[in-house]
């Protein structure tokens, strides 16, 4: 029974500040007209390279038919800095599908080994464009490079897929306070 009654009080006690922290926003809103919060940059092996056309110069330097240890000098990484891939990533890489029969080729498939690269950089923006809507907006880029060997030589071409990231979303304060979060916080 005492549980309960501190458990409910601190259930008041985080809805009295989620609502206070809202007037407080409202009001600075009011005042100034557009409120900007902090945003950050979200990436992905960021300091690999120094930007994005240093990452597509050196892939597409990266031909068919040479060994790993070329691929690895040119991309200036180490085979640890890969996630090696999976038998159905591989088939997924090559044909665009793992829903394949291989009935005739299932030991070619195991010749084979995949590894992949992410290389991301997305910067992001907060602020109020209402009193109860918040916006963010992103910039930036997300690639991912597949690199396919059999017996240690390139046997494809490198596959780059990813390319800028823009965009934006807008949520009202209602959906960050949103009943199951509140309960969350107060237990």
């Amino acid at each position: 029974m005492v549980r309960i009654g501190y458990n409910f009080h601190r259930l008041i006690s985080v809805l009295s500040r989620s609502i206070l922290s809202l007037g407080v926003i409202i009001s600075l809103n009011a005042c100034s007209g557009v409120v900007s919060l902090p945003g950050g940059t979200k990436g992905v092996n960021q300091d690999y390279y120094k930007s994005k056309a240093e990452l597509l110069e050196r892939v597409r330097t990266v031909k068919k038919g040479m060994n790993k240890e070329e691929v690895y000098d040119i991309l200036e990484r180490e085979e640890d800095d890969f996630f090696l891939l999976s038998r159905s990533e591989i088939v997924t890489a090559m044909y665009g599908t793992d829903n394949i029969n291989f009935s005739n080729t299932q030991n070619f498939i195991h010749t084979l080994d995949g590894y992949r690269l992410d290389y991301s950089r997305v910067n992001r923006k907060h602020g109020f464009n209402t009193p109860i809507s918040m916006k963010t907006k992103e910039d930036g880029f997300q690639y991912t490079v597949t690199l396919i060997f059999r017996d240690d030589v390139l046997y494809e071409e490198p596959i780059i897929a990813g390319g800028d990231v823009e965009g934006s979303n807008s949520k009202t304060i209602f959906e960050y306070l949103s009943p199951g979060r509140l309960v969350n916080s107060a237990f």
